[in-house]
């Protein structure tokens, strides 16, 4: 998983694959379908499967997306994480 900043936004995410963050909103809630490719890259970002993305439900993605976004934070207030000093 590639992660520049500690938690990843849906604006990020959308940034590092290239998209606009708005489409990427539509496909967490449902309101757009993920292409398949487009799950490869989500995968790769996110750890979250690209079965989730293109045929998981409305709330499957939504759950995955929010349990990324809690193993983001967590990552994030690990002080292992980065280092005892901290960077």
């Amino acid at each position: 998983m590639a992660n520049a900043r500690i938690p990843l936004t849906q604006r990020d995410v959308a940034e590092i694959i290239n998209i606009r963050h708005d489409f990427f909103n539509h496909i967490i809630h449902g309101r757009c379908a993920c292409p398949p490719p487009l799950a490869l890259k989500l995968e790769e970002v996110t750890g979250i499967s690209r079965e989730i993305w293109v045929w998981g439900t409305r709330k499957e993605k939504q759950i995955a997306w929010l349990n990324f976004q809690i193993k983001s934070q967590e990552r994030r207030d690990d002080p292992d994480f980065f280092g005892k000093n901290g960077t």
